[in-house]
């Protein structure tokens, strides 16, 4: 049994693969890069796509992974766990972890909305 063709804009083996360039700018699975290359007409490069699970998955890890750093910083400062020369490094790492967070959050709103565009 010969495997399926994958669509050319994603990579996707899938029955409703995209056969327009107009389907492929749509496609949840097309990547931003080449979404970019198709409008503005160039051949796009299905390899660059990201699997949206991935995405989400890594999104979710990486949200727990600084919600837990911030917890054991905040637990340590509390206790008096770090010298007075190494409180700028901790609380660099403190924020940068609230970024994360924060860029999180972004992420997971816009996937939920690509995931709205999809459905309506």
């Amino acid at each position: 049994m010969s495997p399926e063709p994958q669509c050319h804009y994603c990579n996707h083996v899938d029955k409703g693969r995209c056969r327009t360039d107009a389907e492929a700018f749509d496609c949840k699975r097309l990547s931003l890069e080449n979404k970019a290359k198709l409008s503005l007409g160039q051949k796009v490069n299905p390899e660059k796509n990201m699997n949206i699970d991935n995405v989400k998955k890594l999104n979710q890890l990486s949200t727990r992974t600084a919600r837990s750093v911030m917890a054991v910083i905040d637990a340590m400062a509390q206790r008096g766990a770090f010298k007075g020369e190494e409180l700028m490094t901790i609380g660099g790492l403190r924020n940068d972890c609230a970024e994360m967070m924060r860029l999180s959050e972004t992420v997971e709103n816009e996937l939920e909305e690509d995931g709205e565009d999809q459905e309506g």
